[in-house]
């Protein structure tokens, strides 16, 4: 446990690698019965990332959301890093992987 804590610790200290970083405000639709799902209203369905469905499973339909996708250069791609913030449940945070 004290593992975990110390390296959640010195990631929250590194500095952010972001090239652009862009956010939007939306409005969840639906939410799947496993959490697994999000469904905007702007149409955008996000998977969460796997660990983080305890969180979502419980957000509710028409809570309103801020959606962060930073471009992170990895291996000479760019490859997008979805956060979305769930503003109606005091900033509660998961990660996401935008599905096409």
């Amino acid at each position: 446990m004290i593992g975990k804590a110390l390296a959640f610790l010195v990631l929250m200290t590194l500095p952010c690698v972001a090239a652009d970083e862009t956010c939007v405000q939306d409005k969840i639709i639906s939410v799947s019965s496993d959490g697994e799902t999000l469904t905007m209203a702007s149409g955008n369905e996000f998977q969460v990332l796997a660990g983080q469905e305890v969180q979502s499973v419980l957000w509710l339909p028409q809570s309103d959301v801020l959606i962060c996708v930073a471009s992170v250069p990895s291996g000479g791609n760019t490859v997008g890093l979805y956060e979305i913030v769930n503003v109606d449940e005091h900033g509660e945070k998961v990660s996401a992987r935008k599905l096409d």
